[in-house]
């Protein structure tokens, strides 16, 4: 079977998500340290899950940015679109050149003075589990780790590994900027390691709403107690709930029995 050239299929891609990103009504929170350190030189590594990736242009808008894509070939396709965006890439991920990415990356920040960005827990999962490449560019470029949380509604869920969510054209994308913070080069060791993963899935966690701030706040005591594991956080959001029955309601919004086993379930095999 005859394969499309990846120049050619980047194209579509690329026209089709400016033309969904131009719909998009976008709302950026605590962006001020991030302006402040660019102006100041400093270099950053902007960290995200990968199901939110798909609104990324509008955390560069004028910034430098090299990303690591993976040398897949549906990594190569995305690289091809990325740098048509006017982004950099490196290719490798967690199984395959990782570290030659890595190094690749950090030799463009410290050489051109460039930021990063990083999917933490890409580019196959464990789905909101962090991986240690940002925390090892952090140490060696001696750039800032920055935790950002892109969330668009409404959405649609891919069935992915990552559950990758495509915003609805005319949304709206909420950008939560976390306080940014460092891993010196002297300091990256497994006890490092082990509480740079602990920190960065709190602070991403606490940069998504959670109304009603119950889970919210039984996650933040867990983690100040030294309790790890992986934690999903389960609510409403804050997307509109018709009127109805309780249990159908209960049903629609995720939080029945059925539901929360599922979401319980995935988490254990995560974990496994």
């Amino acid at each position: 079977m005859m394969r499309i050239p990846l120049a050619w299929a980047a194209a579509p891609f690329y026209y089709l998500y400016q033309a969904v990103c131009a719909t998009l009504r976008f709302h950026e929170r605590r962006r001020e340290a991030v302006d402040s350190l660019d102006a100041a030189g400093e270099r950053m590594v902007f960290c995200l899950w990968h199901d939110e990736l798909f609104p990324l242009m509008r955390v560069r808008r004028d910034l430098d940015i090299v990303t690591v894509v993976s040398p897949s070939r549906d990594g190569e396709l995305l690289a091809r679109v990325l740098e048509k965006l006017g982004l950099r890439t490196v290719r490798g991920s967690s199984t395959r050149g990782g570290i030659r990415a890595l190094l690749g990356a950090s030799r463009l920040m410290k050489r051109d003075g460039v930021h990063a960005c990083i999917t933490i827990d890409g580019p196959m999962g464990p789905r909101h589990r962090a991986k240690d490449g940002a925390f090892f560019l952090s140490a060696h470029a001696d750039a800032w780790i920055v935790p950002v949380r892109i969330l668009p509604r409404p959405a649609l869920r891919l069935p992915s590994w990552d559950r990758f969510k495509v915003p609805v054209p005319f949304g709206r994308v909420d950008i939560n900027f976390g306080q940014p913070w460092k891993i010196e080069a002297g300091e990256l060791n497994d006890d490092t390691l082990a509480a740079a993963r602990v920190r960065i899935e709190r602070e991403l966690a606490e940069l998504a709403p959670s109304p009603g701030g119950v889970g919210k706040e039984l996650l933040a005591s867990l983690r100040a107690r030294g309790v790890g594991g992986p934690v999903r956080l389960c609510n409403l959001g804050d997307r509109f709930i018709p009127h109805g029955a309780v249990p159908e309601l209960y049903r629609l919004a995720g939080l029945d029995a059925k539901s929360l086993a599922d979401a319980a379930w995935e988490v254990c095999q995560n974990e496994a």
